[in-house]
């Protein structure tokens, strides 16, 4: 049987099934270009792929207008996450709300995703209605993200759970 070859950020390996049923895509290595720092995919010379920027409070004082100019074409912003620990509070993104505002100023089209650490469905919900609340303002162009990791850290509360507990909660 063929397979994928991946290799994850700690080295370890994996393989996943190629499925006969699923058509192949057709990209090629020789296609990606690097232009002004940035790496697009082409099709017979023409760019057909986007840059994107993912964009949270460890970014501050943006230029929007800088970041549209150099190229980038959209940005996903960080709306908010749930913390760690037993507590697992719901936190807004300090800075959501001054980022959000600046793209949309600035004609930078965006989504968001909210990082996820919920356990159960109720929570799911919880931070669903969170986004809904901060998103009542804006208009948003790209897909609103359900961002849930495996953390490497002691106190992430949903490492733990099995891909069927996962997948309810998503």
């Amino acid at each position: 049987n063929e397979r994928y070859h991946l290799t994850d950020y700690n080295g370890t390996n994996a393989y996943a099934p190629i499925y006969s049923d699923v058509e192949k895509n057709t990209y090629t290595t020789e296609n990606v270009v690097t232009e002004n720092g940035y790496r697009y995919y082409t099709d017979n010379g023409k760019k057909v792929s986007l840059v994107g920027v993912d964009v949270s409070r460890y970014q501050n004082n943006i230029d929007w207008n800088k970041v549209k100019q150099s190229g980038v074409d959209y940005a996903i912003l960080r709306v908010g996450y749930r913390g760690y620990g037993s507590e697992g509070k719901i936190v807004l993104d300090e800075d959501f709300t001054a980022h959000a505002d600046g793209a949309a100023l600035a004609g930078m089209p965006f989504g968001v995703y909210f990082f996820s650490q919920a356990t159960t469905t109720a929570e799911a919900k919880e931070e669903a209605k969170t986004v809904i609340d901060a998103l009542k303002n804006y208009k948003v162009d790209y897909p609103v993200v359900f961002d849930t990791e495996l953390i490497p850290n002691s106190l992430a509360r949903a490492n733990d759970l099995d891909v069927e507990r996962l997948t309810e909660i998503a």
